[in-house]
């Protein structure tokens, strides 16, 4: 009997599990990348999810990732990108101004990212959530140096970015994330423009890899052979 009370729990799981995948909806397949949206639970706001197949080393793709310095000529919308705390490379709190359109308001957001490695197949996951506070709470210098006056708060936003490796030289980008940019916009906008975030920030990461000084990257390990840094 307790078998038989099981069959609805599971198939409700199964109905959940399958809706959950068929939320996904097709909103760009070009130039090898692809975009897909769907309703994100208690939000007017989207979420996206884009992937793209690199050639290129995971070195080169991690490293461009990891400069901070490079987040405007690849991240869409980035401008005025700063560190303000690392631990290595295992986990890092950045800051960057998102450049909206006018006549909107510029927002900006401070992300903790923290990495994750498999060491057995080399995939690395970087996930990444908004930390809005982490200035009030936290003395850093680096603090001092990022302007946030006249420009809005970003207090909800989390996602990840995964790196695996593929045949041939190829490397797979897959980006999934939620943002709610607060202030007064018209939820349909942002809808509009989210397709272009994921698409246009994939494609400038594939481009920016090829440059001199990301090319020829090349990895340190640990003896667990993890990641620790780059030569």
């Amino acid at each position: 009997m307790r078998r038989l009370a099981l069959i609805p729990i599971l198939i409700c799981l199964l109905v959940v599990s399958l809706t959950s995948i068929a939320d996904w909806k097709l909103a760009k397949n070009k130039n090898g990348i692809t975009v897909s949206l769907r309703n994100k639970t208690n939000s007017d706001i989207k979420e996206f999810q884009g992937s793209i197949k690199i050639k290129a080393s995971m070195d080169s793709i991690l490293a461009a990732f990891l400069d901070v310095e490079s987040c405007p000529k690849w991240f869409h919308q980035c401008t005025h990108p700063a560190l303000i705390n690392e631990i290595k490379l295992k986990e890092r709190v950045l800051y960057h101004i998102s450049d909206f359109p006018f006549p909107a308001t510029d927002r900006y957001i401070l992300s903790k990212m923290t990495l994750i490695q498999n060491p057995a197949t080399k995939t690395m996951r970087i996930n990444a959530i908004a930390v809005p506070d982490y200035c009030q709470s936290n003395n850093k210098a680096s603090c001092q140096k990022i302007k946030t006056k006249s420009l809005v708060k970003i207090k909800h936003s989390t996602g990840y970015f995964e790196f695996s490796p593929l045949e041939n030289g190829f490397v797979k980008v897959f980006w999934q994330h939620h943002t709610e940019p607060e202030g007064m916009l018209p939820k349909w906008m942002v809808n509009m423009l989210l397709v272009d975030i994921p698409y246009y920030t994939l494609d400038g990461l594939r481009q920016i890899v090829k440059t001199d000084k990301f090319k020829n990257a090349k990895f340190t390990y640990n003896a667990q052979g993890l990641v620790t840094g780059f030569e």
